[in-house]
């Protein structure tokens, strides 16, 4: 019986941390891109090989990237590039064939 409840275990963490990418993504397309970045992140505590996550999370910090850009705060917006950045080749190390933006853009 210990098996089947671990089993049942696994399970709903699959589950949970497919739910943490779908509300990230979501968030995302609100704009609410620090939310995005928290919940992705949550589902990397379940699933650490997650690249749909890492994909969010370099997404969201491309676009405060670009927010702090606008707002003349060039440092800040380095600072969120690198995250980005860093986030994008995690995601690439997980699955090598995905496509993501060229980093030489942030350079």
């Amino acid at each position: 019986m210990d098996n089947f409840d671990e089993i049942l275990d696994s399970l709903e963490n699959e589950k949970r941390w497919v739910i943490f990418v779908r509300q990230s993504h979501q968030k995302a397309t609100e704009g609410q891109y620090r939310l995005s970045i928290e919940l992705a992140q949550k589902a990397l505590e379940l699933n650490p090989r997650s690249s749909e996550a890492y994909c969010l999370i370099g997404n969201a910090y491309e676009k405060l990237a670009e927010e702090q850009e606008t707002k003349i705060n060039h440092a800040q917006a380095r600072t969120f590039y690198n995250k980005a950045k860093d986030a994008w080749n995690k995601a690439k190390e997980i699955k090598p064939d995905i496509v993501m933006p060229d980093s030489d853009d942030y350079n």
